[in-house]
């Protein structure tokens, strides 16, 4: 079976393995996620400063949700490495089932077309939609200790920002006839990063912890995240362009927490995640990806 214009899928499964490896780093650094945040921001925008010299859009609406997303990053990433200190990595994905539900709903919203061409391939939207349902109930399964209320309702609205921010990505990248995908997608990280610096240095000085001398160590760890994070955000935005649903890079990003189960049980460290989960996560990416080759709308 052939699958044309499936290049999404690639961009987004490596996504979700830098992903796990950002989620994992500071559960082994145990470092302040406010300096650690800040420090690899100011990274990431640095290692961008050339996209200066491209040509850039002229879309004010472009920035606009490359600033909204600058926003986002820096709770997220605060948030983040907050739970990884104290749990498993794994908790980073959390907000997933709510980010997917959301940009499902707002795409529809706005795309009333794919109700039509839902209906007119019944079989493959319910394949989605079971295999959506599955991932899931995997990831819900994969972990539940990490799962309580309390940590459910801090990563809550990370979750719903993220599914409109997603939406608004497919609206704004892939539209230009004057610059390719992978030059939008580098400026849209440039500004959403350099917005983020901004409000991680906001953040940094409401917590005091702005003129904390950084140690090599955080240094160090800063500006690998900062690689990483800068391949994986370019990855996701240029296949949230390319992808026929937002939602569905969502749920192509639930294999982080299987990369994250396969890198425990190689390396030997604890882990209750229950492997059965795992498989599950992995066909429910699989049946994603083929139903969806096959609605077009």
């Amino acid at each position: 079976m052939v699958f044309p214009h499936m290049e999404w899928v690639l961009l987004i499964l490596l996504a979700s393995f830098l992903a796990a490896i950002l989620s994992e780093t500071n559960r082994v650094a145990q470092l302040n996620a406010t300096s650690l945040n800040l420090w690899q921001k100011i990274f990431s925008a640095l290692i961008l400063l050339p996209v200066l010299f491209l040509t850039w859009p002229s879309s004010s609406a472009f920035y606009l949700v490359a600033i909204f997303n600058g926003l986002i990053i820096t709770l997220s990433g605060i948030i983040t490495f907050s739970l990884a200190a104290k749990h498993n990595g794994r908790v980073a994905v959390m907000f997933m089932p709510v980010k997917i539900f959301v940009a499902f709903a707002f795409w529809l919203m706005i795309n009333p077309a794919l109700i039509e061409a839902y209906t007119q391939h019944a079989g493959h939207a319910l394949a989605v939609l079971a295999s959506i349902i599955l991932g899931l109930c995997a990831l819900f399964f994969m972990r539940r200790n990490d799962i309580g209320w309390a940590t459910f309702c801090i990563v809550l609205p990370i979750g719903f920002l993220y599914g409109i921010a997603d939406v608004l990505v497919k609206l704004e990248l892939g539209h230009n006839a004057y610059i390719s995908l992978l030059q939008e997608s580098v400026i849209f990280a440039f500004v959403a990063i350099a917005t983020s610096v901004v409000f991680s240095l906001l953040w940094s000085w409401k917590e005091k912890k702005l003129f904390i001398k950084p140690d090599k160590k955080l240094l160090k760890t800063a500006f690998t995240l900062a690689v990483i994070a800068n391949l994986a955000f370019t990855a996701i935005l240029a296949g949230l362009s390319l992808s026929p649903n937002p939602a569905y890079v969502s749920a192509l990003m639930l294999m982080t927490p299987v990369w994250l189960m396969g890198y425990h049980k190689i390396s030997r460290i604890p882990d209750n995640s229950a492997p059965l989960a795992g498989f599950l996560l992995v066909v429910s990416v699989i049946g994603i990806v083929i139903a969806a080759a096959g609605i077009r709308g």
